[in-house]
């Protein structure tokens, strides 16, 4: 539909739209959850301003981060896709959906200065202007393979037969590069934190030993009238956010809940045990972390010495939170090395001493509103430049979060974020949360177990604080079998989503459960898989990537996840690049149209088939490609769901 014709086709809508409301398409209401109007008087406005040989695709009425109403138009000009943001009442093109109070400060933060004297301290996180490593070149490849009964057959590099030890080979050539990068990051974040400290006149040791790790933001108490002063400075820094920490909760019986996943019949039982992978935890603030020979060590938690590593300028105290987040570590993993530390991510993981870390997790809640946060910035281009699989927790329904919403680092487009069942009952928690996050991305990803979780005689806890470690242990254990998962956390994620067969809320995704339970039966057992890797314009031809596969008959679920990169946190409410994907099946005619995902604003797709024999073709479109720097890196994982876990 052309601008014009779309025109004409609203003037036609102020006369009979009412009589045809009815009729819009539910996935378009179910994706903007909003009514819709063909008369709304912003349309005009809107229109005028599209490009003459724009067309339009969609369009709805959404929320941004400050609450307001914005009308979000989808558009196709020529081969390339895009999403726009308009003011509802002006019908003026949004630049940033976002932007807080003051335009230097979180919306949470300037809420405490408004009411706080000048000479008063507060506790924040001041964020680094980061250098756009998007931009340094990207080698371009891809690895695809099957999984039958848990071994890997038909695999290709770049579309070569190639043996794991090739992919090995290859794999310590990307991280040797990976390590480079990061070295050189953690210089040049440094540079400009030093030259932060010059101009402020701070001596600033403590703070400047928190950055040897490579992080992007650094905690600090200061008064209002320096956080005034840090605005004259944003060629250094990007903004101040306040520092939170969360209440903490109640968890869960992990031998049962290892049983019921099947991660003990099909991974422990079997030598699946995380061997090889490191896995990096975090506590609220960076704040505590577990200690192998403390007087009040139960046995269950026991982390052995040689595989504990305090890194990072650990802190010197323990709690129970931080020891049972070790302890689900330790018991769903045992062969992995753990290691934590105070700062949110260690720089150059792969490059981690006695083990590379894969993997990390994240169990706090620094804050619970629906807006996007700089934390949620830092782990989104965490996971796109260093290439680790990250787990958050999704948040708990308690009194620090009474409306429910999901939590950064939850809200991170590229982390999976992990909600918590309870697998004595196949049931979600009643603190699960459900709110989501002002981007649109929808959250949780998966769910763990999470209720009444404990140890031997030890202590049961709730929350997502604990699901979120027994996911990153899961995903350790696949790892240690599945060399083709290390680096890749767009697979990981895809894997995870696809096998998560157990849909407790009776969806194939939802607000509360995402995907479903994590089941290592599935996900380990069989399945199909591929990822692509490069520069913007790689792998894409007519911004479409194009698989076919040969099926039998039966019930499918396809995945896949992309990771983004995000510049700007106070202008992350439109994803840099959005793909959907479609499956056609070919009978010998036309191909027909089985499945498609609706998904928008997060970086994922799933869809559900059934699929008949024979030939299917799936289509990756590329709809939003709005930062001509940014990378791919796709994961695609297809699953097949006719066999028999414990559910069934």
């Amino acid at each position: 539909m052309k601008k014009t014709a779309l025109l004409l086709f609203l003037a036609w809508g102020l006369i009979v739209s009412p009589l045809i409301a009815q009729d819009i398409p539910q996935k378009f209401v179910e994706s903007f959850g909003v009514t819709w109007g063909l008369s709304d008087p912003w349309m005009g406005s809107i229109v005028s301003q599209l490009p003459a040989d724009a067309e339009i695709i969609d369009y709805g009425v959404a929320t941004d981060g400050n609450g307001s109403e914005v009308v979000k138009v989808r558009l196709k000009q020529g081969s390339h896709f895009q999403s726009l943001l308009f003011d509802k009442v002006t019908g003026k093109s949004i630049v940033r959906t976002f932007q807080p109070a003051a335009g230097f400060t979180s919306k949470s933060l300037q809420q405490v200065l408004d009411v706080v004297s000048d000479d008063t301290e507060v506790e924040v996180n001041i964020m680094l202007v980061d250098d756009p490593d998007h931009i340094l070149p990207e080698s371009s490849y891809s690895i695809v393979g099957e999984l039958v009964e848990g071994e890997v057959i038909n695999l290709k590099i770049d579309g070569r037969s190639a043996s794991s030890k090739d992919l090995e080979k290859a794999q310590r050539g990307i991280r040797k590069n990976l390590e480079n990068l990061a070295k050189d990051r953690k210089a040049r974040r440094q540079n400009k934190f030093q030259q932060l400290l010059n101009r402020m006149n701070w001596n600033d040791v403590s703070a400047m030993k928190a950055l040897e790790d490579g992080g992007i933001s650094v905690k600090r108490k200061l008064k209002k009238s320096d956080i005034q002063r840090l605005q004259q400075h944003q060629d250094l820094v990007q903004g101040v956010t306040l520092s939170t920490t969360e209440k903490q909760t109640r968890d869960d019986s992990v031998d049962e809940a290892m049983r019921i996943t099947n991660v003990k019949q099909w991974g422990i039982d079997y030598g699946r045990t995380g061997s090889g992978i490191g896995i990096y935890m975090r506590e609220a603030g960076g704040a505590n972390c577990p200690q192998d020979n403390d007087s009040f060590s139960h046995p269950d938690e026991d982390i052995p010495d040689n595989q504990l590593h305090l890194i990072a300028s650990p802190p010197s105290s323990s709690d129970l939170h931080a020891r049972q987040v070790g302890a689900i570590l330790h018991k769903v993993a045992p062969s992995s090395d753990i290691y934590c530390g105070n700062s949110r991510t260690p720089s150059n993981p792969m490059g981690q001493s006695p083990t590379p870390i894969y993997v990390a997790t994240h169990s706090y809640n620094s804050n619970s509103s629906t807006i996007y946060q700089a934390q949620d910035q830092f782990l989104d281009n965490y996971v796109y430049n260093d290439r680790i699989a990250v787990f958050a927790a999704a948040g708990n329904r308690d009194n620090d979060n009474p409306n429910g919403n999901v939590s950064t680092p939850g809200k991170a487009y590229n982390v999976i974020s992990v909600s918590h069942f309870a697998h004595q009952t196949n049931n979600m928690s009643s603190k699960a949360v459900t709110g989501q996050p002002a981007t649109g991305a929808k959250k949780p990803e998966i769910s763990a177990p999470g209720v009444s979780l404990a140890l031997g005689n030890w202590v049961e806890m709730d929350g997502s604080s604990f699901a979120s470690p027994f996911a990153a242990a899961f995903a350790a254990d696949l790892m240690s079998s599945y060399t083709h998962l290390k680096g890749e956390p767009e697979l990981m994620k895809a894997m995870l989503m696809s096998g998560a067969l157990n849909n407790i809320t009776g969806s194939t995704t939802s607000g509360i459960d995402g995907a479903g339970a994590i089941d290592f039966f599935h996900i380990y057992y069989s399945g199909r898989f591929a990822t692509w890797h490069g520069n913007n314009n790689d792998h894409f031809v007519n911004e479409k990537i194009i698989r076919t596969e040969n099926l039998d008959p039966g019930t499918y679920r396809i995945a896949i996840a992309w990771s983004v990169p995000i510049a700007d946190w106070r202008n992350a409410n439109t994803i840099p690049m959005d793909l959907d994907l479609k499956v056609y099946y070919s009978g010998g005619g036309a191909p027909q149209l089985v499945a498609q995902g609706t998904n928008r604003d997060s970086a994922f797709e799933i869809v559900e088939f059934n699929a008949s024999r024979g030939f299917h073709f799936i289509e990756i479109i590329r709809y939003t490609n709005n930062d001509s720097n940014a990378k791919v890196h796709v994961g695609y994982h297809l699953d097949p769901t006719n066999t028999s876990p414990w559910w069934r």
